[in-house]
């Protein structure tokens, strides 16, 4: 008979839990890709996982180490994305929201399981839901990684939890099996079976209470993880690998051992004070230019007085020393000692360390207020009032995921001496066309990194959507004295040139690119262009054939190619590109007026009006005609390359 309302209320909590993680990040289904940022490299532009789940792109996500790192099973679940949702941003954000809706459960069915706490561990699981920190790895797509993992993360601990009260090899081999597949969605899983000697001590209570450590059963414990460290191990040098040949890790010249400290430390205080005060939270926190002494000894001294504590008190408070060695624990691979990235810390790092915070929070009030007359009225109506104000902070900081702009917009107001905020937003804003405003943000970079050759890049990318194409090359060749190896310097500049018709200056200065970087499909779409407009017909198609070599998925140097045979009346091979640009973009409305042109040239007048009624039916801002005859102006419009800037 007792069972029934227990079942009821955690049922109750299961329901309410849903609801309030999906009331705090419903408005995720209306953000877009941060296109200025990693989702470009996860999702926007690689062709690998926009294939959706093939074996091919299987095979690639077991072999690549695309984006500075080795995680298949993440790529995996962007290309299941691409497979069910496409390009609709809001299906990729509906499968993290999901993920971390589980995840919220998956730890609250954890707490209760492990510390036989109910309310407890509902108040700790809605912590984690709704707490702000966590929007970056929900909210943006290219931080699947983070909720993924976490899944697996979640589900080792389970059946650990279930292999050491029920024993069994297969619930052993499960939980490593699930540790690995977690390791394969995120290497910061590494210090998991560190987590698992932790929870040994408390509150699975496998270490003999009578005397504080038990060495021999420590040493027993130990080697039961030992296949667990051993892939820890292995996942550890997989992960530096693969950010050092992306030149991810900084070397000690960039970043001293003194700087790379002190940031830990300072970085373990900063992300206790936004979990008990998250305000001012950024997708992007710079190093600071100078650290100040008196601040680095602050920090390494708070964090050696809890932990002293933490130790002193271990046999009185034992869930203080798990949860605070839970925090240091896992934020290790991330703190800053090996430094991959050039942030000085992110909120996405606290995704799974600060469940240790909730921990000694949520056990650490109940103590207190165990003599309490009213506890739970107290208990109740407190727990009731952080949630509210945390999942309204969390709703307020998704919005701020809407776009680029948006993102880093707030960085650059919350943040100081933000050059990388400055830089993407001025990016963003070059987008909106607002280039005077674009142009103080790359100023301001500049200030805080003279050495910042991409600023000189992007003030003259605004100059040039300024028509001001003078200043656009002075600018330019800033950026190449700054930093004489920079292929989109030259590339940039070349195309300035094109357009001040100085063709034999720009062919010379894009060869130099070319040189740089033999590679670039850019570079060589670019000086085919240029000796497009000079009129060297074979030159412009062997450098449009060699940039869609190199890269089969863009559309501009097929779409150029196509142009220059029409313009050659070539018509049966620019048709062939057209159609190949449609294969490419089919939501490109303006190939289809194009080829119904070509056709139409090309004496098809069949083909020709299927083309331009479909036109039609994509532009619905055109205005529709019964007439499929050439547009006024087609020839010039046609032959229009196809430019590429590409600011950094």
């Amino acid at each position: 008979m007792r069972t029934v309302p227990y079942f009821s209320t955690k049922s109750a909590i299961l329901i309410i839990l849903i609801i309030l993680v999906g009331f705090s990040y419903w408005s995720t289904s209306n953000l877009g890709f941060i296109e200025l940022y990693d989702d470009v490299q996860y999702v926007i532009e690689n062709s690998d996982v926009r294939e959706g789940l093939t074996w091919n792109s299987i095979k690639w996500a077991f072999t690549a180490n695309h984006a500075a790192n080795w995680h298949p099973l993440t790529w995996m679940s962007h290309m299941l994305d691409c497979q069910l949702y496409g390009n609709n941003p809001g299906g990729h954000h509906f499968t993290s929201l999901v993920l971390h809706i589980i995840n919220t459960l998956l730890l609250f069915f954890l707490m209760k399981k492990m510390t036989c706490g109910l309310f407890a561990g509902a108040f700790i699981a809605a912590l984690f839901g709704v707490h702000p920190l966590h929007v970056e790895s929900v909210a943006w797509i290219a931080e699947r990684k983070d909720v993924l993992s976490t899944f697996f993360f979640f589900l080792t601990i389970l059946f650990y939890f279930y292999y050491v009260n029920k024993g069994g090899v297969w619930r052993y081999t499960l939980a490593l099996v699930l540790f690995v597949m977690g390791l394969m969605a995120k290497p910061m899983l590494v210090t998991l079976p560190c987590v698992l000697l932790l929870l040994d001590y408390w509150p699975l209570k496998r270490i003999d209470d009578k005397a504080t450590f038990n060495y021999k059963r420590m040493i027993t414990l130990f080697a039961e993880k030992l296949p667990f460290f051993m892939f820890s191990i292995f996942s550890s040098f997989l992960t530096i690998w693969a950010q050092k040949s992306w030149g991810a890790v900084a070397s000690l010249r960039s970043l001293t051992v003194w700087q790379r400290t002190a940031n830990a430390f300072i970085s373990y205080v900063l992300y206790l004070f936004k979990t008990f005060w998250p305000m001012n939270l950024a997708v992007y926190y710079p190093h600071p230019i100078h650290f100040v002494l008196w601040k680095a000894t602050a920090a390494f001294s708070l964090i050696a007085i809890i932990t002293f504590l933490s130790l002193w008190y271990i046999k009185r408070v034992p869930w203080f020393f798990t949860g605070w060695f839970w925090y240091l624990g896992t934020l290790v691979p991330v703190i800053g000692f090996i430094q991959a990235g050039q942030q000085a810390m992110a909120d996405r790092y606290t995704y799974i360390p600060i469940i240790g915070v909730f921990l000694i929070v949520t056990y650490g009030i109940e103590k207190i207020m165990r003599s309490c007359r009213y506890r739970k009225i107290v208990l109740l109506s407190g727990s009731i009032a952080i949630i509210a104000v945390l999942s309204i902070l969390t709703r307020k900081q998704v919005m701020v995921w809407k776009n680029s702009s948006t993102l880093f917009g707030h960085a650059v107001e919350v943040t100081r001496n933000n050059y990388v905020a400055h830089s993407i937003y001025g990016v963003s804003l070059l987008g909106y066309g607002e280039f005077e405003k674009a142009i103080s943000h790359f100023t301001e970079a500049y200030k805080i990194r003279p050495d910042l050759q991409r600023a000189h890049i992007n003030i003259g990318i605004a100059y040039e959507g300024m028509g001001n194409l003078d200043s656009a090359v002075y600018h330019y060749r800033m950026a190449i004295e700054a930093e004489p190896g920079s292929w989109k310097a030259y590339n940039n500049m070349g195309l300035v040139l094109v357009k001040q018709k100085r063709y034999s200056e720009a062919i010379e200065v894009l060869k130099t690119a070319l040189t740089i970087s033999p590679d670039s499909w850019e570079a060589n779409n670019n000086i085919g262009i240029a000796y497009g407009r000079k009129g060297d017909f074979q030159k412009s198609v062997q450098y449009y054939s060699r940039a869609t070599e190199l890269n089969p998925a863009q559309i501009s140097p097929c779409l150029n190619r196509g142009n220059a045979y029409f313009n050659n009346s070539m018509y049966d091979d620019a048709i062939n590109d057209y159609r190949n640009v449609i294969r490419l973009n089919p939501d490109y409305a303006d190939i289809y007026r194009i080829l119904g042109n070509v056709y139409m040239k090309n004496g098809d007048n069949i083909m020709a009006r299927r083309y331009i009624s479909e036109y039609y039916k994509r532009c619905k801002h055109c205005l529709k005609s019964d007439s499929v005859g050439i547009d006024d102006g087609f020839e010039d419009r046609i032959s229009e390359p196809v430019f590429n800037n590409y600011s950094n």
